[in-house]
């Protein structure tokens, strides 16, 4: 089992607090957490919150808040590529056997990055016999009315996934 969950920060102790305890509760054995708005040099910090024994991927290398944390208990899990707007990742069963590939994703707002998105994932070509999994925020909704709150949403002709 993956969950995502889209942050909006996670500064705060208090939002700190309940990450930890929804994981304790729920046994999540991985979790990619959207939106963390922390500073490389906190994270280190905010993860001992957690517990010691979580392993964590993050985007710092391509991002200067880490917009995607991957973090995982027991499981084995292998990083195959990073970018500003997705990881992707390889998970493993405790008998080392591959179970699926996992593209956590995090788009950015405006449209020209969601098209390189879209050609980044097109290029991992995952040529594998196990499940494949994208999953997370794609900061996009069907219609305005989905919305709620923050700024107006623009509505746009539909993406083709031909063009890219």
């Amino acid at each position: 089992m993956i969950a995502t969950w889209n942050l909006r920060g996670m500064n705060k102790d208090t939002r700190q607090q309940e990450i930890s305890s929804y994981l304790s509760i729920f046994h999540v054995p991985i979790v990619a957490l959207l939106a963390t708005r922390v500073k490389k040099t906190n994270a280190n910090i905010i993860c001992k919150v957690f517990g010691t024994n979580w392993k964590i991927i993050d985007n710092y290398d391509h991002h200067a808040n880490g917009r995607i944390w991957i973090l995982w208990l027991e499981l084995k899990v292998e990083l195959m590529k990073t970018v500003e707007q997705f990881i992707h990742i390889v998970i493993y069963g405790l008998d080392n056997s591959m179970l699926y590939n996992a593209t956590v994703v995090y788009t950015h707002n405006q449209l020209k990055r969601r098209h390189i998105l879209w050609k980044e994932i097109v290029a991992l070509d995952i040529n594998s016999n196990h499940p494949w999994i994208v999953i997370g925020d794609y900061n996009n909704v069907l219609n305005s009315n989905n919305r709620i709150g923050g700024n107006n949403v623009t509505e746009l002709i539909a993406f083709d996934m031909a063009a890219v």
